[in-house]
C-alpha cells in the first residue's frame, strides 16, 4: 500500500510517496522547476528504483493514470463542460475538432522528443548531464498497475571534467526545456496530490473511498 506525506511548505508542500521499503519526493526546491527523486544514497545504489502503484490505492492511483493518459494522448489543455455553454451545435463540432487536432499535435510532438515510447513515458532529467548520460523517470502502464521507475545517470567518459555528482533526481524545466510543453500536466499533477485529504487516505485506502479529480 502506498503511504503519502506533506512537507515543507504549509501552503505549497512538497509530496512524499512511499512504498514502505523506499520513498519518492515530488518537489519545487524553491525553483520553478520540478523535482523528482527517490529518497536513498545516491552513491551506494546503482539498480533501478521501482515504485508500483496500484489500483487499490484509490486516489493516487487515479491521479497517476490520469497523468500517463494525459501525456499518452496529448491531452495537455482539454476541452471542460463550461467552454460548450451557450454555443451552438456548429461551435460545439468545431471546438472539439480543433481540440483533437491541438491533442494530436501534443502527441506528435511527445514522440518526437522521446517522451513517449511504446507506450512508456521516457522523460530525461533536465539538469546538468547531456541527453544520453542522464538519469531517467520512466512511467508505465500494465493493466491496472502504474510503475514509476528511476534510473540513475550515467558517467560521460569522454568529459575531461565530471559536471554532476551520482544522483536518480529527475529535474523537469518549466520553460525552455525538452518538455516545456508538458510542463503544465506534471505542475497540475502535483497540486492535486497537494489537495488530496492525506490522513483520510492513508487511514481509508479501499476501493469504495474512490473520489476522481477533475
Amino acid at each position: 500500500m502506498i503511504i503519502t506525506e506533506k512537507i515543507n511548505d504549509e501552503y505549497n508542500p512538497d509530496i512524499i510517496i512511499s512504498d514502505g521499503l523506499n520513498s519518492f519526493v515530488i518537489a519545487r526546491n524553491n525553483l520553478p522547476d520540478l523535482c523528482w527523486y527517490p529518497e536513498i544514497n545516491y552513491y551506494k545504489n546503482n539498480e533501478d528504483i521501482v515504485f508500483t502503484i496500484k489500483e487499490e490505492d484509490c486516489e493516487i492511483y487515479i491521479l497517476f493514470e490520469q497523468l500517463y493518459q494525459d501525456i499518452i494522448t496529448g491531452n495537455i489543455f482539454p476541452l471542460k463542460e463550461k467552454d460548450l455553454i451557450d454555443k451552438s451545435s456548429i461551435d460545439i463540432k468545431k471546438l472539439k475538432r480543433e481540440n483533437e487536432q491541438k491533442k494530436l499535435k501534443f502527441k506528435e510532438m511527445a514522440k518526437s522528443n522521446g517522451l513517449i515510447n511504446n507506450g512508456d513515458i521516457i522523460l530525461h532529467s533536465e539538469d546538468y548531464d547531456e541527453y544520453e548520460f542522464s538519469s531517467v523517470l520512466i512511467i508505465k502502464k500494465l493493466d491496472n498497475i502504474i510503475k514509476i521507475i528511476f534510473s540513475k545517470n550515467k558517467i560521460n567518459n569522454n568529459e575531461k571534467i565530471m559536471l554532476s555528482h551520482p544522483t536518480y533526481n529527475i529535474r523537469i524545466n518549466e520553460s525552455g526545456g525538452r518538455y516545456w510543453s508538458f510542463f503544465i500536466l506534471f505542475a497540475n499533477f502535483r497540486r492535486k496530490l497537494q489537495n488530496i485529504n492525506w490522513e483520510r487516505i492513508n487511514v481509508e485506502n479501499s476501493k469504495d473511498k474512490i473520489l476522481k479529480y477533475k
